[in-house]
């Protein structure tokens, strides 16, 4: 993997890392086309820790991705002013994403930019959540990354086309009713937050209706089940 592609790794692994809690992912427009990026996601749930360390994929996380690593990995990479921290209650990530025609590729084929997934304009700031992208992403990875992302056999990462309900299913068959109840918890929380002293004029957020729009910002969010099984682009935008 190379260090401008580690980032959406990290992602998408710690989108697997289901929990109780929430994570969270905020994104502020700047007026110059850049944008700050905060992840944040809470500890392993109970069940979700015994499979990974069955089969041997929190040891290889610890080893993988410590903060050094991973703020060395983003400083090298499109992003700059990064800060990572983690403890027992989880990870925390923040950088600044440079504006579209300044940023490099994150794909092993070269087609695919952080734009692909955050475009930050003069006037808009949208997020673009996308099977086709993602599986592009995710064919850049290491096996053995690949190998801890493929417990959970997600349908986006893996393409197949199954329901919620059917996932879920799917999940409590193979690992158990604990691990279907953590799924069933666990959601994934974006917040888009206009510029400094701009204010939104429009949301656009794919007719999602777990959304709060505000003057200046707009915060959706999406159970991981629906997230995992996406069959389809959605994109959350608004425009100030």
């Amino acid at each position: 993997m190379t260090h401008k592609n580690i980032f959406p790794a990290i992602l998408f692994l710690q989108a697997l890392m289901l929990t109780s809690c929430a994570t969270t992912i905020t994104i502020r427009a700047n007026a110059d086309k850049s944008a700050v990026i905060e992840y944040g996601m809470g500890s392993f749930g109970d069940a979700i820790s015994n499979v990974f360390q069955n089969a041997g994929g929190l040891g290889m996380m610890a080893d993988g991705f410590s903060d050094s690593q991973i703020k060395d990995a983003l400083s090298q990479g499109d992003f700059s002013d990064v800060s990572v921290t983690s403890n027992s209650d989880g990870l925390n990530i923040t950088g600044l994403i440079p504006a579209p025609e300044r940023q490099s590729a994150v794909s092993k084929d070269g087609s695919l930019k952080i734009s692909n997934f955050v475009m930050c304009t003069e006037h808009s700031l949208a997020v673009v959540l996308s099977p086709e992208t993602i599986g592009r992403v995710m064919d850049s990875l290491p096996e053995d990354v690949r190998t801890v992302t493929d417990l959970f056999m997600a349908p986006v990462f893996t393409g197949d086309v199954m329901s919620g309900a059917e996932y879920r299913n799917l999940i409590a068959s193979v690992y158990g009713d604990d691990i279907a109840q953590e799924l069933d918890s666990s959601v994934l929380r974006i917040t888009l937050e206009a510029p400094k002293g701009m204010t939104i004029k429009e949301t656009s957020l794919s007719g999602t209706t777990r959304s709060v729009p505000a003057e200046k910002k707009a915060v959706l969010s999406i159970p991981f089940v629906e997230f995992l099984t996406l069959s389809s682009p959605r994109t959350f935008s608004i425009t100030y």
